[in-house]
């Protein structure tokens, strides 16, 4: 077989001219499209301009970095490199809409990349085929449109992949060291790449080319293949150590590049567990609130404060005793984790492309039509074939293997899936150029495409299979989806149209206690008092332990100017969490609009120990200190709180009028003027900014 398929092959080339002109109309496919891709996004969907959950905390961290806050108070708790790329980007001025098509170009980049590395490693039709089949994967498509570091990490797979072609091509010194690069490149975007050094410098010492790779500069040989083994490791270290030190910096503790490997474990082998996130009991789902709860379940359990290596090995320890107590049970996990990795389309734990498309939500998303789980089948066929044992190094087995691995030990999300496309796509095109070769030939041999063809329908057909057991049903995530939307609309302060993807949301899966506190909240804001309140009873008769339900009534009482009510439902939440952050500073709220600040200003200063970054705390207590003459320290929790989140249009304006109280006008207007772009709304932002262009710039007091 092995002989055949390269003699197909060999039969089957295109002329030159030929491939240079499939090149180039794939060029402009794909230039165009995600153009329009990106265009359609931005028009219809909500979270072009109002990102929320890890996209939401990847774009404060871009903040934070943009205005000089390179080294923050805590680790990484997601990956480094793409907060950091961003607020370079943030940092030139541009927006989210510049992100987006930068996006795209890199996803472009990544095709013909993916292109070239088949080429190099069969033949200029297989390059052709991985092109278009990337092009067309739905994907790597529709994640150009979200605020997250997939297409990133895309990119960097296939630098690495580059980078390892390269070094068994010239195996120099400096093909050794541009390999353990871009792993550690890779590294930052995607942890588990750590575990590819190691793999690499193996690969290195053991010193042996591929056979159809001959080298290209037998002076390279002169080096021992020991030392460029550690060429490759320090060069994949020194481009990590930074994660390394600002986690040192940060904490003071040794954390290589993110702190959060072991509740991330337990999401994925916990009571309930079925192969994909299982919630922790006491631990939010959202990032921000996650390692505070983490912290308070670690201090209950052990019975003291933990940093954060001791806290991330607590949940590490309880997940792998879950795992060692039952053997038979981790077994089947790993099978069904293992399942989902290869046949999994709909299912996600943060975006649903099947779901936005059906909305209308996504209509050009047509133009990519594959599903990833489509090329399982085709790619395993291809990494079998005859030949292909001598073509592929160790480090491609291993950005092969390693997402598997992370999706078998931890749970399955198609984002710890996302890194094994390249390899899926080169393998695939070369499947599907050995089929055409024999196909072509005069003699058609129909044993490989009949093999190919099988894999592809298998590969289909259990899609229809999951979805008709209900394994992985499409409608079976709107609940969740339309959740997210509500949250979206929430951000864009379009309360109406969050409360009425919360109620289909509702509607659709009852009684669940973060659908219920979101349609507390939208009606609140929109002053419905009664629908809020039937939600509130709804939310604490579930559970009348659980403190979301309480703080939820108390912020209704308090919309209500119903102080003493807010007060008590406050009050009784701080009876069982005294750390509560939100309870706090509900009470602060209160008992000032009530008129009594200094019975609540020790909550107010509570609120912002327990939660740092809360800015509605740091707001207020910064107008606090600065009511009461304490400028010095008003002004740096301001400053502070600004660092964090920049558009706080009333935290600019407070801040500009004190510094035009201690004489600072020239850095007074800027946080004038940034407060009316923030919102163009603003008037008493405007009428300051002329009096000081005028030279009236006297002491403004009180809030805004």
């Amino acid at each position: 077989m092995k002989t055949s398929a390269k003699r197909e092959l060999s039969r089957s080339e295109f002329p030159t001219r030929r491939q240079w002109m499939m090149l180039l109309a794939l060029l402009v496919f794909a230039v165009t499209t995600r153009w329009v891709m990106v265009g359609e996004f931005q028009r219809s969907n909500p979270e072009a301009t109002a990102p929320g959950g890890d996209a939401r905390v990847y774009w404060e961290t871009a903040e934070r970095i943009a205005h000089g806050r390179w080294v923050d108070d805590k680790p990484f708790l997601t990956v480094p490199f793409y907060g950091y790329a961003l607020g370079i980007i943030r940092a030139t001025g541009a927006g989210l809409r510049t992100v987006y098509f930068l996006q795209a170009f890199l996803h472009v980049a990544t095709a013909f990349l993916i292109g070239h590395l088949a080429s190099r490693k069969f033949h200029r039709s297989v390059g052709i085929l991985a092109v278009a089949l990337f092009l067309l994967l739905e994907e790597p498509a529709f994640l150009i449109t979200r605020l997250l570091p997939s297409t990133v990490q895309l990119f960097l797979v296939a630098c690495v992949l580059f980078a390892a072609g390269r070094y068994s091509c010239q195996r120099g010194a400096r093909d050794a060291g541009f390999l353990g690069a871009c792993v550690g490149m890779l590294a930052l975007a995607y942890p588990p790449a750590m575990v590819i050094l190691p793999v690499a410098v193996i690969w290195i010492v053991g010193g042996k080319p591929l056979s159809d790779e001959p080298l290209r500069s037998k002076m390279s040989l002169v080096r021992p293949a020991w030392a460029q083994g550690a060429i490759a490791l320090a060069a994949g270290a020194v481009v990590i150590a930074p994660a390394t030190l600002h986690n040192w910096l940060a904490v003071g503790e040794f954390i290589p590049v993110t702190a959060h490997a072991g509740i991330t474990l337990r999401h994925g082998n916990a009571p309930g567990a079925d192969g994909l996130y299982t919630p922790v009991e006491g631990v939010s789902t959202f990032r921000k609130k996650m390692h505070g709860d983490m912290a308070r379940v670690f201090e209950r359990e052990v019975g003291r404060r933990g940093t954060y290596r001791e806290i991330d090995a607590h949940f590490r320890g309880k997940a792998i005793r879950y795992m060692v107590d039952d053997p038979l049970r981790s077994a089947g996990l790993v099978m069904r984790k293992l399942y989902w990795f290869a046949t999994g389309r709909h299912c996600s734990d943060i975006y649903y492309p099947t779901l936005e498309r059906a909305d209308g939500l996504a209509r050009t998303l047509f133009l990519a039509p594959v599903p990833t789980a489509w090329l399982m089948g085709p790619a395993f066929v291809g990494l079998w074939l005859a030949g292909w044992r001598k073509k592929v190094n160790l480090v491609e087995w291993a950005m092969l293997f390693v997402p598997a691995g992370i999706v078998a030990v931890f749970w399955y999300t198609p984002r710890y899936r996302l890194p094994v496309i390249p390899m899926l796509i080169i393998g695939a095109a070369w499947a599907l150029g050995v089929a055409i070769g024999n196909l072509r030939e005069r003699e058609r041999q129909w044993r490989v495409p009949a093999v190919i063809a099988a894999a592809f329908g298998v590969a289909v057909v259990l899609g229809f299979v999951n979805a008709g057991s209900g394994f992985d049903r499409r409608e079976a995530y709107r609940p969740q989806y339309e959740y997210n939307r509500g949250h979206a609309f929430v951000r864009l302060g379009e309360y109406g149209k969050a409360v009425d993807r919360f109620t289909a949301s509702d509607k659709l899966a009852p009684n669940r206690k973060m659908v219920l506190g979101a349609m507390v909240e939208a009606h609140t804001r929109l002053g419905r008092f009664v629908e809020g309140e039937a939600a509130c009873r709804r939310l604490i008769d579930m559970d009348p332990s659980d403190p979301a339900g309480w703080i939820a009534l108390g912020g209704l009482r308090f919309a209500m100017r119903r102080f003493a009510e807010a007060d008590r439902a406050f009050s009784d939440v701080l009876a069982t969490d005294s750390e509560n952050a939100d309870a706090h500073l509900g009470l602060w709220l209160v008992r000032s609009h009530a008129g009594r600040p200094d019975a609540g200003i020790d909550h107010l200063r509570l609120a912002l120990r327990f939660d740092p970054s809360n800015l509605m705390a740091a707001a207020e207590y910064g107008l606090y200190l600065a009511e009461r003459g304490q400028l010095v320290e008003a002004e740096e929790v301001w400053r502070r709180s600004l660092s964090l989140a920049p558009k706080q249009s009333v935290v600019c304006y407070n801040l500009a009028n004190l510094l035009l109280d201690t004489g600072r006008i020239s850095e007074a207007l800027p946080f004038l003027e940034q407060a009316v772009r923030i919102d163009p709304s603003y008037d008493k932002a405007r009428d300051r900014i002329r009096a000081v262009l005028e030279g009236r710039h006297g002491t403004q007091a009180g809030p805004p």
